[in-house]
This record gives C-alpha cells, structure tokens and sequence, in this order.
C-alpha cells in the first residue's frame, strides 16, 4: 500500500511556499465606471444590468462585480438583471 502523507517539512519553514493570495485592486478605469453605474442608477431609479453592459461597452460579469462592490458598500441593489438605487435612511 502506497503512503500518501505529506512529508514533514516543519524542519524547513523557508522550503514551503507562500500561500497564494490573489488580490483585486480597482484601476482608474473601473473606478470611474462604478462612478457612472453608480450615477445613472441613482438618476434612472432601476436599470437593467443587460442595459449597462451594453452603455459602458462591458460584458455583463464586469457590470456584476462593479454592482457588487457597490451593493456592498450600501450604495445600490442587485435584484435578478436589476440595479436599484437604495433608499436613503
């Protein structure tokens, strides 16, 4: 029977690699697109996702993520194919 167990490298801290962290850093570009979804949300009320893919010239998952940071920073809602504004408190 063959022995699967990982060989013991606490001897060596230095020989096991770094985890890998990925890491997402906003550029200009997508900071200023969040800026105008952000924008023509609050000024439409709801939009489609759809809608703003095609009027930024994105494709629908790169909408997604802007979208999510925004609703994830209290600015906006993402319902199904739908951005809202939120209602102020």
């Amino acid at each position: 029977m063959t022995d699967y167990r990982r060989a013991d490298v606490s001897a060596d801290p230095q020989a096991m690699p770094e985890p890998c962290i990925r890491r997402y850093s906003a550029g200009p570009a997508q900071l200023s697109r969040r800026q105008s979804i952000k924008e023509a949300v609050i000024a439409e009320g709801s939009v489609r996702i759809e809608d703003l893919a095609d009027r930024f010239g994105n494709k629908p998952d790169a909408v997604h993520r802007d979208l999510d940071e925004l609703v994830g920073r209290g600015i906006l809602r993402k319902n199904v194919g739908i951005a809202s504004g939120c209602r102020p408190a």
